[in-house]
């Protein structure tokens, strides 16, 4: 249930304390002067009556003076008590004011730390969403990882069961090297290196296995092997007229070039027969 507002709050202290309110019409308890009103009017009135009949009208002012000053202070008295009434009637509506003031702020900050609470857990609740928008993105890029590595593996299970079907045929040998370099990882870039060694052994001119072999050994650390590759891929890219291709296997066989001869002007100390082996190799490449 929904807790009243404060202008419910406010309204229903109105009506409670106006019908708390003393009653200012009633009469106030009797007293003795009452009493001794009454018999001054019942005295004065016989006294009047009995000393108009004597014809001594003179004294029956006396007893209507008597029974006028009686009068006036019961009246005094009437309203001094009504007053008194009134002041404790305001007395007690401004305490049920104050209490109603304090009841009023405690549900007030009650209800800020209500609120308070309700957005630290607003806060919480958009974090741990964040978190597992974020779990579900890493599963999702997992599970597609998952499912990309799962297709490749098929693929290499069928390059492989052509290659049982004809061993001799170099494109199948190729086609698995290319699956597996591309799940770029140690044990299957070596299969590949074995892959692609078997194509060129079963078509020496295939520009393609030399250089993908050259780029696996390369990644390596082969660089001589693979400077050797790449030289081989570029002459066989010429003589297939493939001069794109010719042209970034040579690219790439000089930047493994420049690679080794940087990390060797980098040492300490260079045997003349190292420097004489890598000239060599480079007036190799395309002679």
């Amino acid at each position: 249930m929904s807790q009243p507002s404060e202008a419910q709050l406010e309204a229903q202290f109105i009506m409670q304390s106006l019908n708390n309110q003393p009653n200012t019409t009633a009469q106030p308890p009797a007293s003795w002067l009452d009493n001794l009103e009454l018999a001054s009017v019942i005295i004065s009135v016989g006294s009047s009556v009995i000393l108009t009949l004597t014809q001594q009208a003179a004294l029956a002012t006396i007893p209507l003076s008597f029974t006028a000053a009686i009068n006036l202070a019961n009246r005094k008295r009437l309203i001094a008590a009504v007053m008194e009434s009134q002041q404790a009637a305001t007395a007690q509506l401004v305490v049920q004011s104050q209490q109603q003031q304090q009841t009023l702020e405690a549900q007030r900050q009650a209800d800020q730390t209500r609120l308070g609470a309700v957005g630290a857990q607003l806060i919480e609740m958009q974090g741990l969403s964040t978190a597992f928008s974020q779990q579900l993105t890493a599963l999702d890029a997992k599970g597609t990882n998952i499912e990309t590595v799962l297709d490749k593996l098929r693929e290499i299970d069928r390059f492989t069961q052509v290659i049982r079907t004809n061993p001799t045929a170099a494109e199948p040998y190729f086609n698995r090297g290319q699956v597996r370099q591309s799940l770029s990882r140690m044990e299957d870039n070596r299969l590949a290196i074995e892959d692609y060694t078997q194509a060129v052994k079963m078509a020496p001119g295939m520009a393609k296995a030399y250089f993908n072999r050259g780029l696996i050994r390369a990644e390596l650390g082969e660089r001589r092997q693979a400077g050797e590759d790449l030289r081989q891929a570029a002459k066989c890219y010429f003589d297939l007229g493939e001069m794109d291709n010719y042209a970034e296997a040579k690219r790439r066989s000089e930047a493994i070039y420049d690679k080794a001869e940087s990390s060797r002007s980098d040492g300490d100390v260079a045997t003349v027969e190292t420097k004489t082996e890598s000239k060599l190799l480079v007036s190799d490449l395309f002679a």
